[in-house]
Formats: C-alpha cells, structure tokens, sequence
C-alpha cells in the first residue's frame, strides 16, 4: 500500500498515516454506534468518509501545506459507484457528504455530488477497504421516515465525533480521563449523608425530602426506560433525582447522565450543586450561549463526553435534530445515559410533537432512560413507551408539602405593586418582562433587580447575596423576572406573580415558605396595567391562565393538567411541521425548524480582566474549549431588536467576520445589566 497520509501538522511537519486515521474512526465510530444497532453503518462509513483524500493532487496538496480540494464528494460519489442500492449508498452518502459541512436534504445529495464533479478514477480502491459485497450485506435502515432519519441523525453524530476526536489525538493528543460512575456515587453517597437529617420527622420538609430520595433510589432497579417524577418545588429533587440517576446508570450499565434544565440561568445552580459534589472536572455545564456554529471554532465544541452534563431544553432538542456536524456530534452521546428533563411543562407547545418524537425514539433505540420530572401534574406519554411514576403517591407528597395559598389582587398599577413590595421586610415580584420588572424596581426603596441582562456571573453573585440577608432575616426585597422560578434554592416569606402561565405561577410559589419557616405564606397573582408580555407560547399561556383563573385551584395537583388542557386546545404541537420534513429527509429543513426559543444573539460582556482576556484571544485567533466554557459567565442573549439598537446606537460590535457573537461596547452595570 502507497504512503498514504490522513493529514499534516503544518507547525511540526508530522503526519499522520492515511489507515491510522481510517482505523481510529472505525473503532471510535463502532463503539459510539452500538447503542444504536448501527456498528456497520459505522465501519463503512470511517472506510469511506476520507477517499477522497487517496488521489495524487490532494497527497501533494497536503504534503506541500497547500489548501487540499474538497475531499468529501469523491468519498459519496464512489459509494454509488460501488453499489446500486440507493437504501445503502444514500444514508451513508449522506453522511460522508456532510462530516464536515451538515447533513444535507437528501434530495439535494445528487446535485451537490455531480456539482462537485469529484474524479472516484483516482482513488486507489484497494486502499479503500470498499467493495460491492461488503456495501450490499449491510442491512437497511427501517423503511419509516422518521425513524431512518433519527438513526441517520445518530450514525452522523458518532462518525463526525469519531472523526473529529482521531483527528485531536494526532494534533493535541488524547483527552484527559474523567471520574467513573463508581467513583462519583461514592462521592455522592457521602455528600448526600452529610447533607440529610435521619432523625426528621417524617411530616417535616426533610423528613419528606427523605421519602423522596428513598423513593427515588428504590426506583433505580427498575428497567430502563420512560419514567415521571412527580415531585414539589422545595422537595430536593436536584439531589434525588441525581442519586436515581447514578443508582440506574451503574445497575444497568449506562455511560452518563444527562440533567436538561428550561433557562440557561437555572444551570448555574444545578451545575454548581454537582460541581461541589462531584467535583468541577465530573460536570460539563453548557450552555446554549456559548455554542457558535462557526468552522474556526470547531475545536472548541461540546461532544459531551463528560460523566455529568448540565445544559438545556433547548439545547438538548436542537441537538437531537441538528443537521450542522458541529452541533450534531454529541447526539450520540444520549444513547446508554440517563436524561433528566427537568420542568418538561415548560417546553413550547409548537415544538412539543417533535420532542416527544425524539424522546421516544431515544427509548425505543438508545438503550437508555428518560425522566421527566416536574413540581406540577401533567405527565407527557410517549409512543411505545410506558411511562412509570417514580413517586409512590404524587398527589399526597403535594398535600404533604403545601406551604402557600393564592389571592388575586386583579388589575394593578407598577407603583402599587412597588409600593406593596416596600411594606415587607423581605418579598419577591416576579414579573413577565424586563420592562416591567425595571419599571416596578424604580419605585422600591433598595431592591435587587435579577434579569438576564445581568451576564451569570453577576446574576450567581446577586442571588448569593439575596439569600445571606434572607437567613440573616435582614431587609431584602427583589424584582425579577422569571428566571428565578426554577433552579433557583431560596425561600422568601411572600411572593408577588404576574399572571403568567399556571407552571411559572407555581414555580414562583417554590421560591416562597419553601423551607415551611411559617405554616403557612401567601402569593398574590396580580396583571400590571400596561405590562409588557412575552410574544408566543408563553403569551397564549398567559391568555388561557387569566381567561380561567377563576376556576383553577393553584393548590391542587390537577390544575395543570386542567391548564393544558386549555392550551393544546390552541396550539398546534408541530407549528413548523418538523416531524414531517424530518420523515421526508429534509435534515436541513428540520433543524431550521426545530426553534424552541426565537433565536437570539450571544453578546460577551467585558465585565473584569478575565473577561477581557478571554475576548483578546477570540479577536487574535483559536480558542480552547475551557476558554469557551470560561467566557459562558460573561454572555448575555439580546433578541433581533435589541441587536439591532445595540449595532445602530454603537452599543455592540460583531466579533469576527462570521458575525456570530456580538462584544458589549456599551454601559454595564453590575447590579442592572446592560442599559438598553
């Protein structure tokens, strides 16, 4: 066989031998493919994906450090070349086509191959490890659209990983090893110990969260699978369902466990929970902020090969139906973990047939499990999965631990409300918008004001310095907006709640008399005159709350289900038709479609040094992914509006000529954010 070479580093002149390469994807990609049932698919596809690499000119290229041509077309034209079953070479051509661009529409696939006019007359086939035999005995995917298109999904997540992490190896050598999960149930074991009261009673708070976290670990033996866990806001379900979470991946041999939170702000809690516990080199906490589809920062993208990830909703479902490779290669990763969805009441209705969709999917074909955890009733079925409640008696739990009552104070002014916020010691206003939440806060004497204007860093410090007064039985009064409804550890002795959708009304109820200081707090549920409401999901939620709020008893554990109930009767659960572009193959179609949020922009804050220093080296040039991870304290997200103010006033600049993460030239106030 010729010298062959996969690649060469310019700096060191080393290169790395053509069949090294082939043969650390192959190995790489079969191991990342086999919860899936696709190790073929994956061989063939690491036999294949560099072809293109064999032929004189592009050896020469490299070699000389010139620019190589385009080598993916010769490898999914040669495909074809190779083998007449179109349920073959389609799937894998797709595959090879995109590992370094995105999984194209498959009916694009031809086109794009014939534009590239790739010459297969080149390629020394005997170095390729192809043949007709060998293509024609893999067997299909299945014949249904939707699920050829997950498994297609994940066989391009595994091999782009693959791919990207031979390729590391060579460059920067192989990545650090992280804690087993025999390891990190040890350490937790421990901290939960020292964390938990054994003498509790058992009708206090901890003597519950008690019964939760035994209910939850007797739960771990069961099959993996679907499962709800029904358990109330201030029940300690960030630690039990954790303790489950280690118990099921350790008794059934999975690799990972996933927790998916609705806000970005709720990360910094949850990570930082796990962070103590298991310690920061167990837990990748991330972020959608921070990920930028960008080919110059490819390096620096989550694959999520870390025993703990703590991310988002949204990122987490985007994942599952990204088309770009950069974004697509740490799907796989789902496969054999645990996924804790917490709040899952939260996801957009638009989206929410496609979620279920994928969910399924992940439990009929990833050989892992599913949690679906919420503080509230509804429980989301999913297709050929049988949901289990981990909670013995959910609706009892919730009596057990009802610590408030509601009163509707109607139709109020901002400064009525600022004025009733003013006659507590310490209180809580959760509002529906930063526009509101700023307009009440100007009419409190000395209150925090906790928006995402303020960049985490700053958000994390506030919050610490809300809950040192709160024990101290100090004066603490705070405006918020809903960012503080979930995640967020802390307990204030009266709440005020716009009129919002019932699970966000609820969950500010957990941030109130969550620790049962007093028998018994109030929330008050007010509608602010001329208050600013959020556009889409959330504002037909708000809708279908205050048109029935008469009838809804807050306290009881059906109200949700009577809640969406009223609102899947007005929205439509694939607005975008995802599923159906995704059946039909369309990747790119499906992904654009698959917005859980109006997609915002990522703008870095040079809030201190370190900041400044993390913004020099994105100007200057590559940046590592703990650089990119360190520069998540700092981001805030500003919406199409707010970006262009920002660019027009000269508030805001882009960053590098992809345009894709704006730097904050404007003022920035550590206790208010970025003035708008």
């Amino acid at each position: 066989m010729p010298d062959y070479i996969a690649r060469k580093d310019r700096e060191t002149g080393e290169k790395q031998p053509y069949r090294d390469h082939i043969d650390g994807v192959a190995r790489r990609a079969i191991q990342f493919a086999e919860p899936f049932g696709l190790e073929g698919w994956a061989e063939l596809f690491a036999n294949a994906h560099d072809t293109g690499k064999l032929p004189e000119r592009w050896q020469e290229k490299v070699k000389q450090n010139e620019e190589p041509p385009p080598h993916a077309p010769i490898g999914a034209a040669l495909l074809e070349d190779l083998c007449s079953d179109r349920e073959i070479t389609i799937p894998l051509g797709l595959a090879v086509y995109g590992h370094h661009s995105r999984l194209h529409d498959v009916a694009l696939l031809p086109q794009k191959i014939e534009k590239a006019d790739p010459d297969t007359g080149a390629v020394d086939l005997e170095s390729t490890r192809l043949d007709r035999e060998t293509l024609s005995g893999l067997s299909p995917l299945p014949s249904d659209g939707e699920e050829t298109a997950f498994l297609l999904r994940m066989l391009f997540s595994a091999c782009v990983d693959a791919d990207r992490l031979d390729a590391e190896a060579f460059t920067e050598g192989p990545r650090k090893e992280y804690p087993s999960l025999e390891v990190l149930w040890e350490r937790f074991e421990e901290n939960q110990k020292r964390k938990m009261d054994p003498s509790a009673g058992p009708d206090t708070i901890d003597g519950l969260r008690n019964r939760i976290y035994r209910e939850c670990l007797d739960a771990a033996s069961w099959d993996p699978g679907y499962f709800s866990a029904t358990i109330p806001t201030g029940g300690g379900k960030t630690r039990s369902l954790m303790g489950f979470a280690l118990r099921h991946a350790l008794e059934h041999g999975l690799d990972r466990i996933v927790v998916a939170v609705p806000y970005t702000s709720i990360i910094e809690q949850n990570a930082g929970v796990y962070k103590e516990i298991f310690g920061e080199e167990a837990v990748l906490e991330h972020h959608s902020l921070a990920e930028l589809p960008s080919k110059r920062h490819e390096k620096s993208t989550e694959n999520w090969d870390a025993p703990i990830i703590v991310t988002t909703t949204v990122q987490l479902f985007e994942s599952l139906y990204a088309s770009h490779s950069s974004k697509a290669r740490k799907a796989h990763r789902l496969g054999r973990s645990v996924i804790v969805l917490d709040e899952m009441q939260s996801l957009p209705g638009h989206v929410l047939d496609p979620c279920r969709k994928v969910l399924s999917q992940l439990c009929q074909w990833g050989e892992g499990s599913v949690v679906c955890s919420t503080a509230t009733n509804p429980q989301f079925e999913l297709e050929g999965a049988n949901r289990r409640e981990i909670i013995s008696d959910p609706e009892a739990l919730a009596e057990d631990m009802q610590r408030v009552r509601y009163e509707h104070l109607g139709r109020i002014t901002h400064e009525d409300l600022a004025a009733r916020l003013d006659s507590h010691h310490q209180g809580l206003v959760v509002c529906n918008s930063i526009t509101d939440a700023e307009k009440v806060v100007q009419h409190v004497s000395d209150a925090y004001l906790l928006t995402t204007r303020l960049c985490p860093i700053d958000r994390r410090r506030i919050i610490d310095e809300i809950k040192a007064k709160l024990e101290a039985e100090e004066a603490v009064k705070v405006v918020s907006t809903q960012l503080i409804e979930a995640g967020v550890d802390i307990s204030f002795p009266v709440a005020y709640r716009a009129v919002g959708p019932v699970p966000s009304i609820i969950q500010t109820a957990g941030r109130c008399n969550r620790e049962q200081e007093r028998d018994i707090a109030v929330v008050y549920t007010f509608e602010l005159q001329g208050e600013t409401i959020p556009l889409g999901s959330y504002r037909v939620g708000t809708d279908v709350t205050a048109n029935n709020l008469q009838h809804y008893d807050l306290t009881s554990t059906f109200v949700t289900s009577s809640y969406f109930e009223d609102l899947l009767g007005r929205v439509d659960t694939d607005e975008d038709r995802v599923l159906r572009k995704s059946g039909d193959l369309k990747f790119s179609d499906a992904a654009d479609a698959m917005e859980l949020i109006d997609g915002g922009v990522s703008c870095a804050i040079e809030r201190d040094e370190t900041a400044s220093q993390l913004l020099q080296a994105i100007e200057v040039g590559e940046v590592t992914s703990s650089q990119w991870r360190e520069l998540q304290k700092y981001l805030i997200t500003l919406y199409e509006n707010d970006v262009e103010a920002a660019l027009e006033d000269g508030l805001a600049r882009w960053l590098g000529e992809e345009e894709m993460l704006l730097r904050w030239e404007g003022e920035y106030d550590r206790t208010r954010g970025v003035q708008l």
